[in-house]
C-alpha cells in the first residue's frame, strides 16, 4: 500500500473513531461517586430543546452569590424541564446558562443592546445574533461554516465583554466556584468557534496547576469535586490525543474539542447535583 494511501485510511478511521465517540459523549466509562450513575445520552436539536433528560439530578433551589470585587451576581436554580440555570449580572452585562445532564447547553449573552445565543448538544451547534442563526454539525462542518460563525459574532459588545469578565475570574479565590467554572468553560466555547482549538487543554492545565498548588481541600465534598476534577484532567488528555491525531489544519481538531466541551458540561452538572452543593463557600 502507497504512503498516501495509508494516509487516508488512517484519516478515515480517524474520523470514524472522533464520530463514534461524539454519539456516546455525554457520559463517562465509570459512574459519579453520588447518586446520579449513568443514562442513556438525550440526543438534541432545535426540536428537542423542551425535552426533558432521563435522569435529572437533586439539583438545590435557587441560590444566590454576590461577589463585591467584581460586582458580580450569580443565580442558579433548576429549570422545569431538568436541567440547571445560572444567570449573572455585571454592570451591563447578563447572561444566563442552562445545562442538562447529557452535557447540552444553551447559553444567552446580553449587553446593552446586543444578543447572542450559543447552543449546543451532540448533533450540532447553533449560533444566533440579531435573528440571524449559523447551524454547525462539528462532524462535518467546512471553514465556511466557521466563517460565518465568525461573521455573526464580529463586533458583538456582549461577547467581547462577557471574555472580559471570564479572563478576570482566571486565578481567581472563586475559580473553585460552580458559577466560575460554568462562566469559563463558556468562555472556552467562544474561543473555539474563534478558532482557538487549544482552548480546553488550557483550561484544563489551569485546573491541574490549582489542584497542585492547593495549600488545603476545597470547600466542597471530596468525593463530588474530585471526581469532577479528575474527570476534566482525563478528558484533557483525551481531547489532546484526538487532536493530535489529525493534521494541523484539519477541522475535525475543532470537532474533537466541541465534544469535550460537551463531556465537561455534562460532569459540571453531575458535580453540581452530587451533594446539593451550595453556590457560596
Amino acid at each position: 500500500m502507497s504512503r498516501n494511501r495509508q494516509r487516508a485510511v488512517r484519516a478515515v478511521l480517524q474520523a470514524a473513531i472522533v464520530m463514534t465517540a461524539w454519539a456516546g459523549v455525554a457520559y463517562a466509562d465509570e459512574p459519579c461517586a453520588c447518586p446520579l450513575g449513568k443514562s442513556t445520552p438525550v440526543r438534541f436539536a432545535a426540536k428537542h430543546a423542551g425535552v426533558p433528560p432521563k435522569a435529572v439530578a437533586a439539583v438545590p433551589a435557587k441560590q444566590v452569590q454576590y461577589d463585591p470585587a467584581l460586582d458580580l451576581t450569580f443565580s442558579a436554580a433548576p429549570t422545569a424541564d431538568g436541567g440547571v440555570m445560572l444567570s449573572a449580572r455585571s454592570g451591563e452585562l447578563s447572561f444566563n446558562k442552562t445545562v442538562y445532564q447529557d452535557g447540552r447547553f444553551r447559553l444567552v449573552v446580553e449587553a446593552r443592546r446586543d444578543k447572542v445565543e450559543i447552543a449546543a448538544g451532540p448533533d450540532e451547534l447553533q449560533v444566533t445574533r440579531h435573528r440571524r442563526t449559523v447551524t454547525i454539525v462539528p462532524t462535518a462542518a467546512t471553514d465556511d461554516d466557521y466563517d460565518k460563525v465568525r461573521q455573526v459574532l464580529a463586533g458583538s459588545r456582549a461577547i467581547r465583554t462577557f471574555r472580559m469578565l471570564a479572563a478576570s475570574l482566571e486565578d481567581s479565590p472563586s475559580e473553585d466556584t460552580a458559577p466560575v467554572i460554568a462562566t469559563m468553560l463558556s468562555d472556552v466555547v467562544i474561543g473555539m468557534l474563534d478558532g482557538d482549538i487549544s482552548a480546553p487543554q488550557r483550561f484544563a492545565h489551569r485546573i491541574s496547576r490549582r489542584h497542585q498548588r492547593r495549600a488545603k481541600p476545597v470547600k466542597w465534598p471530596t468525593d463530588c469535586y474530585f471526581v469532577w476534577e479528575d474527570r476534566v484532567m482525563a478528558s484533557a488528555a483525551d481531547v489532546l490525543d484526538c487532536i493530535s491525531s489529525f493534521s494541523t489544519f484539519s477541522l475535525w481538531r475543532a470537532a474533537c474539542g466541541f465534544r469535550w466541551t460537551l463531556q465537561v458540561e455534562s460532569y459540571w452538572f453531575q458535580m453540581l447535583g452530587c451533594s446539593a452543593i451550595p453556590l457560596k463557600m
